[in-house]
């Protein structure tokens, strides 16, 4: 009994759409429980009665006599078709005229809907702070930090003069002892006698000493450039550490949406196994009435068996999508979640998108990648500054004290300790050390040029990627408002052509095409809101907006 003129999808009907949304990324937490196909009533001759008009219908309205009308998204139901009363119901509840009479099934579905958007459960930000603190990215970024306020604290060392204790010994080979005067002159010249003692030399030298150096040039010319290259190394490794956590929290909050879109399309998947069962039963019906062929019955069977494949397959997805946020927490007790947002509704933000040209002035404010390049590129600079004083002339001033025995300022020695001190200033050139410190410092130089060139870059592909944000999220809110305005034409389409078909007046076909338009949008629909709000989450990093709630844990070097 098919008709000419229907569309028939390659595969057939409902079994493409199945394969579609398996296809597509849904996934599923639990399977709903299949309908039970009621016994094949005994074949009869007459036609299966016309559906009852439900209140909203015209009373006495009868059903017109012509079959295999085509119902289009958007036209309006034939004559003695009742209409749904659209106001009871919402974009994700069976379009059947009587919620009474829906099996435990269709509201067991419904119910979970509800629950996904009830805002009970995981919310994108607990999830983005969880994701964040358990990233050994970045904690390893932290560690950077660390590593990095180390070396401004050894650059500002450099203002500390040069302080040097020793303590030594020394033993000293043997020497002949000296005697300055021979006792016979001494005795003749009535000298005292001991001026005609020996003098022992001593073999055991005992010191005690302390230097003290002050680079007064350094001070002058070196040490506040080398403080200042470390600083600005600090704040690049700072910046750097807060782009990383900004970047892992936004891959954390895509991963819960499209975890939501892999529920959400969960539902889809097991409502268009509900009708394909229930598709089944009319066309089992109606070939025991003789309104369809054996054939229908074989096709409506082959839908629910893909549409069955379908839910298996988007159960595996649903467990691949919470597993990804369970890693990313480090939660290893596989619990499942509740959905703390409700994402199937139009987020206020798309109301309120800024301008491109605003957008791109924020970003460049913001974004920690630049200013992370830029302080790289002064750090260089400065590194080079201070490299250079090695070429010149340095001056330093040296003091030295000490507390030896035998002490090398007293001639004689006495066996004695003896303390003595010196001071002086010191200027020294090493014309060798030139070569090494220019090339050094051509580095540093040619380093802060290649970090410039790459903060162009970022600022040049930022001002895509801002525009491409807020493209996306206009584009959503379209998409949102465009499916709904299409499902409330296809769900009136669907419920309308399976009255026809159950009163012998249009075609299996009519009704699986109905069926596909109504699930695809259903699934379109999904897509737009969780698009929306990815979207959001993409121009909120593109701006920077991201960056603040993770400034504090990073500079203060927090851990896990």
């Amino acid at each position: 009994m098919l008709s000419k003129g229907f569309r028939v999808l390659p595969g057939g009907g409902l079994t493409s759409l199945a394969l579609l949304l398996a296809s597509s990324g849904a996934v599923a937490q639990t399977a709903p429980t299949p309908v039970k196909t009621p016994a094949p009533q005994p074949r009869a001759t007459t036609p299966l009665r016309a559906p009852t008009p439900s209140p909203s219908a015209a009373p006495g309205a009868t059903a017109p006599a012509t079959t295999g009308a085509t119902m289009t998204p958007g036209a309006t139901a034939p004559a003695g078709v009742p209409v749904a009363d659209a106001s009871a119901k919402n974009e994700w509840t069976t379009p059947d005229d009587d919620d009474t009479a829906k099996t435990p099934e269709e509201l067991e579905i419904e119910r979970r809907f509800a629950q996904l958007r009830a805002g009970q459960g995981i919310t994108p930000d607990e999830v983005a702070q969880r994701t964040v603190k358990n990233s050994a990215n970045v904690e390893a970024k932290r560690r950077a930090i660390e590593t990095a306020d180390y070396g401004v604290a050894s650059a500002k060392a450099g203002y500390w003069p040069q302080l040097k204790l020793s303590a030594s010994y020394t033993r000293l080979s043997g020497v002949p002892s000296i005697r300055f005067i021979p006792p016979d002159v001494a005795q003749a010249a009535n000298l005292p006698p001991s001026l005609s003692q020996p003098i022992h030399i001593p073999v055991n030298s005992y010191s005690l000493d302390a230097g003290l150096s002050v680079p007064i040039s350094d001070f002058v010319f070196k040490v506040s450039h080398s403080v200042a290259s470390a600083s600005h190394a600090s704040d690049a490794a700072t910046f750097d550490g807060y782009a990383a956590s900004a970047s892992v929290a936004r891959d954390a909050r895509i991963n819960y949406y499209q975890w939501v879109r892999a529920k959400a399309q969960e539902l889809v998947v097991a409502q268009a196994l509900i009708q394909a069962q229930g598709q089944s039963r009319d066309a089992e019906n109606g070939f025991q009435a003789g309104l369809n062929s054996k054939a229908d019955v074989l096709r409506t069977q082959a839908g629910v068996t893909a549409a069955e494949l379908a839910v298996e397959q988007a159960k595996n997805a649903s467990e691949l999508a919470r597993l990804a946020l369970q890693v990313g927490m480090g939660d290893a007790s596989r619990q499942d979640y509740g959905v703390g947002e409700d994402v199937l509704k139009e987020s206020p933000e798309l109301e309120n998108l800024p301008t491109l040209e605003g957008a791109y002035q924020e970003a460049t404010e913001h974004r920690a990648e630049i200013k992370s390049l830029m302080a790289a590129q002064k750090s260089n600079r400065e590194q080079a500054t201070a490299t250079r004083v090695a070429e010149y002339p340095r001056l330093d001033a040296q003091g030295a004290a000490a507390y030896a025995n035998p002490n090398q300022r007293y001639f004689f020695p006495d066996g004695k300790f003896h303390a003595s001190w010196s001071a002086g200033v010191v200027l020294s050139w090493t014309p060798t050390a030139i070569p090494a410190a220019s090339a050094a410092a051509g580095s540093s130089e040619s380093r802060a040029a290649e970090l410039s060139a790459q903060e162009r870059a970022i600022r040049d592909s930022l001002r895509i990627e801002v525009e491409q944000a807020i493209k996306s999220a206009q584009i959503s809110k379209l998409a949102i408002e465009s499916n709904l305005v299409t499902l409330k034409s296809v769900r009136e389409a669907y419920r309308v052509r399976r009255e026809l078909f159950r009163a012998g007046r249009a075609t299996l076909v009519d009704v699986t095409n109905a069926a596909t338009d109504l699930n695809v949008t259903r699934n379109a629909l999904v897509d737009a809101y969780v698009d929306s709000r990815i979207a959001l989450v993409q121009l909120n990093h593109a701006l920077g907006r991201d960056v603040q709630p993770y400034k504090d844990s990073m500079k203060n070097g927090q851990q896990r």
